[in-house]
């Protein structure tokens, strides 16, 4: 997909919204964010094992039996399979729920519960995440590992009204640092404690923890994506039809389910009917 920039142009050209300081880039960058996320609820509703989101973790055994979920999982429930390492194998555990006696795993408090499996490694398959898309806030001119980054001329300064956090990309747009704190944003040179480790001058600033420079939905997404911040402008701007306004159309919905639907190798396993030993 298109970097970040090149979205908010396009919107602002087809809103009649030129003028920034009628709406910020900051606000049409956090639409893009909403209807990022209502697109993979979309896509997690009609194919919760599209392979493209698929995240795997591995985890070594823990007597406890409790292993914190990746950060990055979707939803506490998008787990797709739980196996048990042994040697070069791997097995597959059944979901339970948590008053059952029997071997197994289930969720809970953002937490991997697994039960009856003692001095295995487990390996875990799970729908992802994607990471925050961004702008460019600014071009990275020098920096100190574990004190201050400095932007060249030209930086965004509104930047620091968006997050205490940034993340780093290269001129593609693909992530080279994330997670780090910014102690106090002094002009265009930023204190922090935090390592650079991996960020190099010409690199790029992005706000928040987990940002990328451009959104990771397929390309197909972009139309729908766009659609989307869209009308969310033009309610913006038209007050009186805020609680009119559908996002996204029926029609646009299952469009969206049918690129992803059954678009695994494997056939869907048959539809289970009978939830009450499963904590969702």
């Amino acid at each position: 997909m298109r970097r970040t920039e090149y979205l908010i142009n396009e919107l602002r050209a087809s809103t009649d919204n030129t003028d920034e300081n009628s709406i910020k880039d900051g606000e049409i960058i956090s639409y893009l964010n909403y209807g990022q996320r209502l697109i993979q609820n979309i896509i997690f509703a009609a194919n919760p094992k599209a392979d493209i989101f698929r995240k795997t973790a591995s985890f070594i055994y823990d007597a406890s039996g409790e292993y914190t979920l990746p950060s990055d999982i979707f939803a506490e429930n998008a787990i797709r399979d739980v196996f048990y390492v042994q040697g070069e194998k791997e097995f597959p555990m059944d979901r339970i729920g948590p008053s059952e006696l029997t071997s197994g795993y289930y969720t809970e408090d953002k937490k991997l519960i697994v039960k009856g499996y003692k001095n295995f490694d487990l390996r875990v398959s799970c729908f992802k995440k994607l990471p925050r898309m961004d702008k460019r806030w600014g071009k990275i001119a020098s920096g100190t590992d574990g004190t201050s980054l400095t932007l060249a001329i030209g930086f965004d300064e509104n930047a620091s009204n968006i997050d205490d956090y940034i993340s780093v990309v290269d001129k593609f747009g693909a992530q080279v640092a994330s997670n780090i704190f910014i102690d106090t944003f002094t002009a265009g040179t930023w204190a922090t404690t935090d390592s650079l480790s991996g960020t190099s001058v010409g690199d790029y600033v992005c706000m928040g923890k987990n940002s990328v420079n451009a959104s990771l939905l397929p390309d197909d997404c972009e139309t729908y994506l766009l659609d989307y911040a869209r009308q969310r402008i033009y309610t913006r701007n038209n007050y009186d039809d805020a609680g009119k306004q559908v996002y996204f159309t029926d029609s646009q919905k299952a469009d969206i389910s049918g690129l992803f639907s059954n678009n695994q190798r494997d056939f869907l396993a048959p539809p289970i009917t009978d939830y009450e030993s499963m904590d969702f």
